[in-house]
């Protein structure tokens, strides 16, 4: 046999070998991508029905075909009632707590990231029909916004924060030691009695977290209590400063924990119908039973 047809016969087998190794890759893709599809369905399937998980699977966004009307409502990070885990979503007992209000009564909800005193300028035009996780029914508050009812008494912890350029977290542990101090608040936020009243602390009011934060930074104020720990946090990273600890005095009380409505008299009645989905949540457990299942103390 001659050595040119010996080399032909060699290039030929190489030649088939390499598209039966193409082929069987091939296949092996072809199945690999099917197994994946079906432990998507079904995961997506497992997880439907489950608060903390269905998230992971559907986003924050309702579905394209969902035709009922909607709320309005604004989210901020506050664990673990509401809890910001990416930019655009979040999880929580609270939003299963209010989305199912909202289903009972056969509406849905849209939800937008704004921070507290953002979103009370849309309960007054309109923009804005429900926001979570308020506490402290004040007469302020009152006039423009209509309370629901109250979900039950929740922890709340008021901080707080020193730039490290006038002290450290040592030199604030009394109220005493906030004497002659700048502290920066927000001015549509109520903290404590005790804040409040204070005649020697020299407060400064601010309209929302951002100027609040700015000032910070700049040294325009010393101090700042928070009554978000998390939002403001996020707020202080914004503008780019750091240079701040929490000090060592914390004042860690309970108070009833509400939604604000819109007081537009066009959304009247069907608040009250959300109110009393709400009542009923709370009669029948399902407020506490969203909780559990979050692992987290439903409000008492």
């Amino acid at each position: 046999m001659s050595v040119p047809f010996l080399s032909r016969l060699h290039a030929w087998r190489a030649r088939g070998q390499n598209r039966w190794l193409l082929l069987a890759l091939v296949v092996a893709t072809i199945l690999i991508g099917i197994v994946w599809i079906g432990f998507a369905v079904n995961l997506s399937d497992e997880t439907s029905g489950l608060p903390g998980t269905v998230l992971a699977v559907t986003g924050n966004e309702p579905k394209a075909d969902d035709k009922r009307p909607q709320f309005l409502a604004t989210y901020r990070d506050g664990p673990p009632d509401m809890v910001m885990y990416s930019e655009g979503r979040h999880s929580g007992p609270l939003r299963y707590v209010t989305e199912e209000a909202a289903r009972r009564i056969g509406y849905r909800i849209e939800w937008k990231h704004k921070s507290f005193s953002k979103s009370v300028p849309g309960l007054v035009d309109g923009t804005v029909d429900i926001i979570p996780y308020v506490f402290y029914k004040t007469p302020e508050r009152e006039k423009d916004s209509r309370f629901s009812v109250s979900l039950g008494l929740r922890p709340r912890p008021i901080y707080f924060v020193i730039n490290r350029r006038f002290g450290d977290h040592t030199t604030i542990k009394t109220m005493h030691d906030l004497a002659g101090r700048r502290v920066g608040y927000r001015d549509n936020s109520y903290y404590f009695k005790e804040f409040h009243d204070a005649a020697d602390i020299v407060k400064v009011p601010f309209k929302n977290e951002d100027e609040m934060a700015q000032a910070f930074a700049l040294g325009k104020v010393e101090l700042m209590v928070l009554n978000n720990k998390q939002e403001m946090q996020r707020t202080i990273a914004s503008v780019g400063f750091n240079d701040y600890e929490y000090t060592d005095l914390i004042f860690d009380i309970k108070s009833d924990m509400y939604y604000l409505f819109s007081k537009l008299e066009s959304r009247a009645a069907v608040f009250m119908k959300l109110d009393a989905a709400l009542q009923e949540m709370k009669d029948d457990g399902t407020i506490a039973r969203i909780y559990k299942s979050f692992e987290a103390e439903p409000p008492l």
